[in-house]
């Protein structure tokens, strides 16, 4: 006799908590200080590409549990919203203290990205503080992280939906 197995493919319960925001907001400048250097970088519309493995946490060190990730289904991304990346994450039960944090004021829900330059274009600036301009054409998503400090765009935030 042999052992027969079953499995069923469930999708994830996308109910409860869930962060919805734009992580990326298109044409938006902000200016970038990195290697001494000060840059104005902007993503144009379109530019991300979001992989299975893109994830969302909290802070962008490495390490720890994500909190949500694309190939499980727990975030998903509307990289053609005309404002930006938009993204929404459903947020798992067992972290309630990043839900109350954010509810509370805490965390401003501010987001930032990190990601994989695949194209861009850089404009040399003949004068001022600012060295060059620097426009994203595509780029590959790594992860989102909700930060207890200002977004490099302002218009990166999150907010909790119930």
């Amino acid at each position: 006799m042999q052992i027969e197995i079953r499995r069923a493919t469930a999708a994830p319960e996308t109910e409860g908590v869930v962060l919805v925001g734009i992580a990326v907001p298109y044409n938006e400048y902000t200016e970038i200080h990195e290697h001494g250097v000060t840059f104005r970088e902007r993503f144009l519309p379109g530019s991300m590409e979001i992989p299975e493995s893109a994830t969302l946490k909290l802070g962008h060190e490495p390490g720890g549990v994500p909190l949500a990730r694309a190939g499980a289904g727990t975030i998903e991304f509307d990289p053609h919203d005309p404002r930006g990346l938009a993204f929404r994450a459903s947020l798992p039960e067992s972290r309630r203290d990043i839900v109350e944090a954010l509810e509370r004021g805490d965390l401003s829900g501010a987001v930032s990205v990190g990601f994989y330059d695949v194209e861009d274009e850089k404009r040399l600036l003949k004068t001022g503080r600012v060295a060059y301009t620097r426009d994203i054409r595509r780029a590959k998503l790594d992860h989102l992280a909700i930060l207890d400090t200002a977004p490099a765009y302002a218009g990166a935030k999150g907010e909790i939906q119930k």
